[in-house]
């Protein structure tokens, strides 16, 4: 496939929205202690729980982990609203119904130190960002085209207890680029972040599009790893238009479109309960892609793309490639995993290839602060993705001749989040967003004077249950 940009102010937009929606990361993956009873099958963080055996399901999920397996649903709504600038004013609703099955594969069929997971989508309603906004940084992690898709299917092989290979169809944001406490936003930035989204063919393998992959995993210790995967390079089959309708129940299985290599480093310290220290991670990752990418801004003529005279053929680069790094660390401990959190995190990618250059974020998570409400967490983060100058450079280029008037310069967002639990398995998240220049201040197509999408306001409200 060839990667082809388009930069004409209204199609620069939709390419934006179109990337951002495939890397909203999924934040409502099991909470650490939150594994299912190997007796009842049940978490800590269920509904069920509460019914114990009178719930509809006892009786099978008990069945069920007696052979080693055991199963979740989990259903997210959110109720969104633009009250100022973005592309215009409106409000959405968007939901998505999960399931999850892990299933020992020694008790269920014998087959030593293996273990198989599969994780499926149900999608409904519409994108505040596709629709209102016009960012970069989709206000909503669950957002997506409204479909029925498989995400996850694979078969992880232990060997000895240390060394694991896991194979099948996997999301990279399952386990790399991944920070704990960053996982209580709704902003799908924090999850899979802004400039791989937008910088990877079509967003790359993360929510909503996994793709054909295997890992590697060596743990040096319990708190010291080394992973290394790779991933077939573009979830979606070539064509025009988002790659999440190319692709749309997520079983186009490709093996095509180069690689996606990634290596990742992870260390955790002071985990222990006598641990004289606050606890912590770091994580250091590099990446690289194997297709060929166009560049942000000459042609193979030696002119800029944005000169009437040029033949519109982008110089090709072989291959693409990314840093980035990432620290959790605990500020202030209560008790247990209970206390005050920070995380930061930084990604960098070359300028002459990549619409965006670099991005940094983090911020602050307060878990268990409230004594009347030892289960309910606050956080405030905040993100900014930087237009990379080469990209930035044929954006002048296009206003030297005339064809546009806005520029692109960077996206930024501030979050914050309240995350209450009403009982267990289930929360209500009041949330508040303040968009910068969204879309990275390209010119909003809706306006017909063509003038910058303007700064947005978004409040939101989701309703989370896991069962």
């Amino acid at each position: 496939m060839t990667l082809r940009f388009d930069w004409t102010p209204t199609r620069r937009l939709a390419l934006c929205i179109t990337a951002a929606a495939a890397l909203a990361a999924p934040a409502t993956g099991a909470r650490a202690g939150d594994e299912p009873d190997p007796k009842t099958g049940v978490r800590e963080q269920s509904l069920s729980r509460a019914l114990g055996d009178k719930a509809p399901d006892a009786d099978l999920r008990r069945a069920l982990m007696e052979k080693g397996v055991a199963y979740q649903f989990i259903y997210n709504v959110d109720g969104l609203t633009n009250t100022r600038g973005g592309m215009k004013r409106g409000a959405t609703f968007s939901g998505r119904l999960e399931f999850n099955l892990d299933a020992d594969l020694e008790k269920l069929m014998s087959w030593q130190g293996a273990t198989f997971h599969t994780h499926m989508f149900d999608i409904q309603g519409a994108g505040l960002s596709r629709k209102f906004v016009g960012n970069l940084m989709p206000v909503s992690n669950i957002e997506a085209v409204p479909t029925f898709r498989l995400f996850e299917l694979w078969v992880e092989q232990k060997f000895g207890d240390n060394f694991s290979i896991k194979i099948g169809q996997i999301g990279v944001d399952g386990e790399h680029a991944t920070s704990s406490y960053a996982g209580l936003f709704n902003n799908g930035t924090f999850g899979w972040p802004a400039i791989l989204g937008a910088n990877l063919p079509s967003g790359g393998p993360a929510f909503t599009l996994a793709t054909p992959a295997i890992r590697a995993r060596y743990e040096f210790t319990k708190n010291t790893s080394w992973l290394v995967a790779v991933f077939n390079g573009d979830p979606a089959k070539p064509g025009p238009g988002d790659p999440q309708v190319r692709n749309p129940h997520g079983v186009d299985f490709r093996w095509r479109h180069g690689a996606y290599v990634v290596t990742e480093a992870q260390h955790k310290y002071n985990q222990e309960k006598d641990a004289a220290g606050l606890p912590g991670s770091v994580k250091l990752g590099v990446w690289r892609h194997l297709a060929r990418f166009d560049d942000q801004r000459w042609g193979t003529d030696g002119l800029s793309l944005a000169n009437p005279a040029s033949n519109g053929i982008a110089r090709r680069h072989n291959g693409n490639y990314g840093v980035y790094g990432m620290l959790d660390q605990m500020v202030w401990r209560l008790e247990g995993d209970k206390g005050v959190g920070i995380f930061a995190r930084a990604f960098a990618n070359p300028s002459d290839r990549n619409p965006v250059a670099w991005q940094f974020d983090g911020g602050v998570v307060a878990n268990g602060v409230i004594a009347a409400r030892p289960d309910d967490v606050f956080g405030v983060g905040f993100s900014y993705a930087r237009i990379s100058n080469r990209a930035r450079a044929f954006d002048a280029d296009v206003v030297s001749f005339g064809a546009a008037t806005a520029r692109r310069d960077f996206e930024a967002i501030v979050e914050a989040n309240y995350q209450w639990q009403v009982m267990p398995g289930w929360s209500l998240q009041p949330n508040i967003q303040y968009i910068f220049h969204p879309g990275a201040h390209v010119a909003n197509p809706l306006d017909p004077a063509g003038k910058p999408i303007r700064n947005a306001l978004v409040f939101g409200l989701r309703s989370g249950w896991k069962w």
